[in-house]
């Protein structure tokens, strides 16, 4: 919605070499299996523009699909302010292919990056114990990590970020 265009064909170049591990992702089990869907592919060929005006600023959670940008000429219409947020830990969205790259795309972004255990999911709601137990992938984190407070430093730099844009 930035104005990235994405390279469909590059991303799955990569989904089926190196990033294969990146769509192995709890929520969507088997999507590999349409990388490869000649309706997608056709689709991927025809994809209007994106970018919604509307939007005065961006910021970005753990962001994903970074191996499908490979250059600076896929985000040069990316002309609104942008903050992105990663997590060291992120398994479903590793930070070397997807939040680091986008901030190096994308000149005078933003940039914070949680360090240690902090992983993918640890944006979600705090949940009740029995939830925790049944559903560990999306609401148990490591025990080095408070989500809460991950929660809080999020909110700082989202209302700070904002705060300086419409000053």
């Amino acid at each position: 919605m930035a104005g990235a265009e994405l390279d469909y064909t590059t991303l799955v170049t990569f989904y089926k070499t190196v990033g294969h591990k990146e769509l192995e992702i709890p929520e969507l089990p088997g999507v590999a299996r349409y990388l490869d869907d000649s309706s997608l592919i056709a689709a991927s060929k025809h994809v209007p523009p994106l970018k919604d005006t509307r939007i005065k600023a961006f910021f970005a959670i753990s962001p994903a699909l970074g191996a499908g940008f490979t250059g600076k000429q896929q985000v040069k219409m990316v002309k609104q302010p942008l903050y992105l947020v990663g997590v060291q830990s992120d398994s479903i969205a590793p930070v070397k292919t997807n939040v680091r790259h986008y901030h190096q795309l994308l000149a005078g972004s933003g940039y914070y990056e949680f360090p240690g255990k902090t992983s993918h999911y640890v944006m979600l709601n705090e949940a009740i114990e029995e939830v925790k137990k049944s559903d560990p992938t999306y609401f148990s984190d490591d025990a080095s990590v408070n989500r809460n407070q991950v929660h809080a430093k999020t909110t700082n730099i989202a209302a700070s970020f904002f705060q300086k844009i419409w000053k």
